[in-house]
């Protein structure tokens, strides 16, 4: 659980990657970027919260894949890092934003150097590199649409259709056993 500051919110930054893993969308601040940045007030739900963030500020709808353990501290704040899966643009962003290689991305080229060290950290864990992620099932990269993909195979022949939206309530990238019934 992050910590809150002293007007009870938690900081979030959200390293969102575009299917594959090769790309991350930055904030564009002249000659240097920034992942996008959420304040969580107390109680709410942190998937809920961060993608409606990321769609209202961003323009962008994504799925929350899993929290890192890389945190940073901001004038006596602590920040967490959210990895998410973009999903699809949704308007135009309130800020100027960029997707940017991971390939060509640079320490330097950041505003935070915590920043760099928790994209690299997303990478290797959500599979981006390799297929399979040592969190868990749901920490992939693709997961979701291939879900998205078996249930529309199984419900189109009964004559049902997925749409587009979709609302994130939680994330983790474990299958809880207590929450398996049979």
């Amino acid at each position: 659980m992050a910590s809150e500051d002293q007007d009870g919110h938690e900081s979030y930054r959200v390293i969102v990657l575009r299917p594959g893993g090769t790309e991350v969308l930055l904030g564009w601040y002249g000659d240097q970027f920034a992942l996008p940045s959420v304040e969580i007030p107390a109680g709410n739900r942190t998937a809920e919260t961060l993608t409606a963030a990321i769609k209202t500020d961003w323009g962008e709808e994504v799925v929350c894949l899993f929290e890192t353990d890389t945190e940073a501290r901001r004038g006596g704040t602590r920040v967490r890092f959210q990895a998410a899966e973009h999903w699809r643009t949704c308007s135009r962003p309130k800020l100027q934003t960029r997707w940017l290689p991971v390939a060509t991305l640079l320490q330097d080229s950041l505003i935070d150097p915590y920043d760099f060290s928790a994209i690299r950290e997303v990478i290797a864990e959500c599979g981006a590199e390799m297929r399979d992620s040592s969190l868990g099932p749901f920490a992939r990269l693709g997961w979701f649409r291939e879900l998205r993909e078996w249930v529309s195979g199984v419900i189109e022949p009964q004559g049902f259709y997925l749409h587009e939206n979709f609302r994130q309530m939680n994330a983790s990238p474990l299958v809880q056993p207590h929450s398996i019934r049979n």
